[in-house]
């Protein structure tokens, strides 16, 4: 299954076709670029390049949730702090360029949006902006109260989380 196969960009081989490869436009060079890890070295990297990633990424979550690696990403006077965020603002802002250089390459912007994976990998870099933006509004630690809009966003944060602590646990079910 090809989620981003479009006939139209069906890379031809360059060595049996170099007038092909010069009559290819811009977004049609990237398309290819993009999807189709064959067509070209740089492309064979990118492509290399997002699983290497990804599995960063995967990774530097996983460590997010261990309780005893927690503290290093969250309190910013640990020595790892900046390091860990960097390296994961660095990992977050390739995928939000891959994301809308995908976005852009396509053919239609409404066959792209009705697509799954492009919604999953919106879904994936949202969170990064939301904590930055959450970072950004102010928060008064005397008071422990949110002020200006961030209420609104750590209410909405606590109604989506589920507390495992309010689940019954209900034998048989």
């Amino acid at each position: 299954m090809h989620f981003y196969k479009i006939p139209v960009f069906e890379p031809a081989d360059p060595a049996q076709d170099p007038e092909n490869e010069k009559m290819l436009t811009f977004r049609q060079k990237l398309y290819r670029l993009l999807n189709y890890p064959k067509s070209s070295r740089p492309a064979a990297f990118l492509s290399a390049l997002d699983c290497i990633l990804i599995l960063i990424a995967v990774m530097l979550l996983v460590l997010e949730t261990e309780p005893n690696i927690k503290p290093y990403f969250e309190d910013e006077n640990s020595p790892y702090y900046k390091y860990l965020f960097g390296l994961n603002s660095v990992i977050m802002i390739y995928f939000t360029i891959d994301y809308f250089a995908r976005m852009f390459a396509h053919p239609s912007l409404w066959k792209f949006l009705g697509m799954l994976l492009p919604w999953m990998d919106l879904l994936s870099i949202l969170p990064f902006y939301v904590e930055i933006v959450m970072m950004l509004i102010p928060y008064d630690e005397s008071k422990k109260k949110l002020s200006g809009g961030r209420w609104t966003i750590k209410a909405v944060e606590y109604c989506t989380t589920p507390n495992m602590s309010d689940i019954p646990c209900t034998p048989g079910l």
